[in-house]
């Protein structure tokens, strides 16, 4: 009998979730693709719908497109909590307003137009994988909005070396409570 209450409370669980995420216009195709992902609780799913569907940030799709695809738990988990600070930390990041790909990940434009990069990192340091995304990310920002300060938002520590190549590329580091 336990285990049938479970899997009711459940389908619930993933109901709601889908009613929320097609209330954000998120086709229902993609929405499947989410719920499917079996890295993710049902729990994880509700709680990222509701932190999007508080965000209201346009063009959400991108990133449910871009969460569907996590490939473990810890990936999942990731997604989810950035769904969530990405909601609590909108206001300190200018207002979240929609959700671009850049590089293949979706990052945030804030009201005033910048290029928000919020992460929930623990650390960033200097290394050859980060040159080589933030030199692309820097040259697809430039060309696709010219004239803009782009944002690193991130939870975890930034290295000094870090911090001076990032800011030497023209980005602004903004510091974000977990």
């Amino acid at each position: 009998m336990h285990g049938t209450r479970c899997a009711v409370k459940q389908r619930q669980v993933i109901a709601e979730t889908r009613a929320t995420f097609l209330g954000l216009g998120i086709p229902d195709a993609r929405i499947s693709r989410l719920v499917e992902n079996r890295n993710y609780t049902p729990a994880d799913l509700l709680i990222m719908a509701l932190a999007l569907k508080k965000l209201k940030a346009e063009n959400t799709t991108a990133f449910v497109d871009h969460v569907a695809g996590a490939g473990t738990r810890n990936a999942a988990f990731y997604h989810r909590r950035r769904a969530e600070i990405l909601a609590a930390r909108s206001n300190e990041l200018g207002g979240i307003v929609s959700f671009v790909t850049f590089g293949g990940q979706p990052i945030n434009i804030a009201r005033s137009g910048n290029v928000v990069a919020a992460f929930t990192v623990d650390d960033i340091s200097w290394t050859d994988v980060q040159q080589r995304t933030f030199i692309a990310a820097t040259a697809e920002i430039q060309r696709m909005k010219p004239g803009t300060t782009p944002v690193l938002a991130t939870t975890g520590a930034v290295t000094p070396m870090a911090a001076a190549e990032i800011g030497q590329r023209g980005w602004k580091i903004v510091h974000i409570k977990p």
